[in-house]
């Protein structure tokens, strides 16, 4: 037991540097790893400890009481003294003036006296640190400052997006780094990054827009000329989204024409008129992240479904497969081991597009009954489903279902908590907006100006920071698209 103390002791051992002060004074400031308190000046921290050096006078104490040290310096020999416990598996120090814990006793005690001169401090805190695992050599400014180009644009691309994105304005190297081919190249081979939700807009007033950044856990205000910038800029639809890259369609004198763009380069492209329909809508968009293209399906439903897709590979629209029955579709596709899935009403079910052969696949599961604003995500190689379920025309429940595959049946997995639901989504319209992507789902009611979270790793609920955008609820609207950040996605 007492050896099992000393070690949990050991543990918060210190971690110290050197500070020169005026008048040759020194200062010794030390941290650890346990929470900081603060504490007043008779009162000892629990996880710091000072040493000041001047004139003839140094003090220094340290806490976990169990462990204080206290070093006094004698104005005639002008040396310090220092008493700390050695034990088996670590360290720790001991003010003799002080009751120590008895659970805490050493196995044996040692003294030093050093010279209060500066290299006698330091040499004393490297030894001690060597003794306790925690010396760490300076680093080599010469080494550091020729770190080959590859590791440089390695450990860049590991920061957050809006790191990189500051960065751009130190100075033109960094930019031309950011802005390099090698550099994207890296980007383009790192895990896909944590992924900001777009979902409010001021399109008048301020012309900006609100996107909450899950790795940082804030919200973000972007310039809607980051999404399009066209003049004059009056507004834009935002049609779909995937990999980076949004699909957006103008409004005023760009009315009918439609753009992608990255918003995290600002670069966009206007794409070709599309091929004559009477009332096309865009069901969704794929981006190959590896393949560094993407294709948007348009459809014409009524009473045959009719398509065409654009390949940016081609940069031209393609008419494709046609459904000979009548049917409408519901926004919000998924994309799941290569077919694009939307909903459909009248009647209620599911399609399928295969994008690489151009063909639309009825797979007919049986949907729950009474279902409202529903919306499909793909999580972690498994289609899903998001819905509300209505009685007598009031929402009743938001429920989660997996479809099993291999047959025609959703499987429900998991509801919205009957507390959250009551005070969530207890408006009178009843109706409700659920953003998905990898593994998070925001929910956005249209009467509430507060966003709730469910994070299926954590199978956690959070409420989100609250938006400078929705303190004005007329001025602003809701986006309501999630998207990942990407330097490397090309339009």
């Amino acid at each position: 037991m007492e050896d099992e103390a000393i070690r949990n002791q050991s543990s918060h051992l210190l971690q110290g540097r050197l500070i020169a002060g005026e008048n040759d004074s020194v200062s010794l400031s030390f941290s650890s790893d346990a929470p900081m308190k603060t504490h007043s000046s008779n009162e000892a921290s629990p996880s710091s400890a000072e040493a000041c050096i001047s004139g003839s006078m140094l003090q220094m104490s340290l806490i976990p009481e169990e462990s204080r040290i206290s070093i006094h310096n004698s104005a005639q020999s002008k040396q310090i003294r220092s008493t700390f416990m050695d034990s088996e598996n670590g360290y720790s120090f001991s003010d003799p003036n002080t009751k120590t814990n008895p659970k805490a006793r050493a196995t044996h005690a040692t003294t030093l006296d050093l010279g209060c001169d500066r290299d006698s401090v330091v040499d004393y805190l490297k030894s001690f640190q060597l003794r306790s695992g925690t010396y760490e050599e300076p680093m080599d400014e010469v080494l550091w400052s020729n770190l080959p180009d590859h590791l440089f644009d390695a450990i860049l691309a590991c920061l957050p997006i809006t790191s990189i994105l500051k960065m751009r304005s130190v100075c033109k190297k960094w930019n031309w780094i950011i802005s390099s081919a090698a550099f994207l190249q890296v980007c383009s081979r790192l895990s896909p990054r944590r992924p900001f939700f777009l979902m409010f807009a001021d399109h008048f007033r301020h012309k900006v827009g609100a996107a909450y950044d899950v790795e940082l856990n804030k919200w973000h205000i972007i310039p809607l000329s980051n999404f399009l910038q066209c003049q004059p800029l009056d507004s834009f639809n935002v049609l779909a989204t995937d990999g980076g890259l949004f699909c957006l369609e103008g409004t005023g004198i760009q009315s009918g024409s439609i753009f992608v763009s990255n918003p995290m380069t600002r670069y966009q492209r206007k794409l070709p008129p599309m091929l004559f329909m009477k009332s096309p809508y865009v069901v969704g968009m794929v981006v190959d992240r590896y393949g560094e293209g993407y294709k948007i399906l348009v459809a014409q439903d009524g009473d045959c479904l009719l398509s065409q897709v654009y390949d940016s590979k081609s940069n031209a629209w393609k008419m494709t497969g046609t459904l000979q029955r009548r049917t409408a579709l519901v926004s919000g596709a998924a994309f799941h081991k290569g077919l694009l899935y939307c909903i459909t009403f009248g009647p209620d079910g599911v399609l399928a597009f295969d994008l690489e052969h151009g063909t639309w696949h009825e797979s007919n599961p049986v949907m729950p009954s009474f279902l409202t604003c529903p919306q499909l995500l793909e999580n972690r190689g498994e289609l899903m489903m998001i819905g509300g379920i209505e009685e007598f025309g009031a929402l009743k429940g938001v429920h989660f279902w997996r479809w099993i595959p291999g047959t025609q049946y959703w499987l429900e997995v998991k509801r919205v908590p009957e507390t959250l639901f009551k005070r969530f989504f207890n408006s009178s319209s009843g109706h409700f907006l659920c953003v998905a992507h990898s593994d998070q789902v925001c929910f956005h009611d249209y009467h509430y100006p507060h966003v709730l979270m469910y994070n299926f790793v954590r199978d956690a609920w959070s409420w989100l920071p609250s938006c400078s955008l929705t303190r004005d609820m007329e001025a602003q609207s809701v986006l309501g698209f999630a998207f990942e950040p990407r330097l490397d996605a090309s339009v």
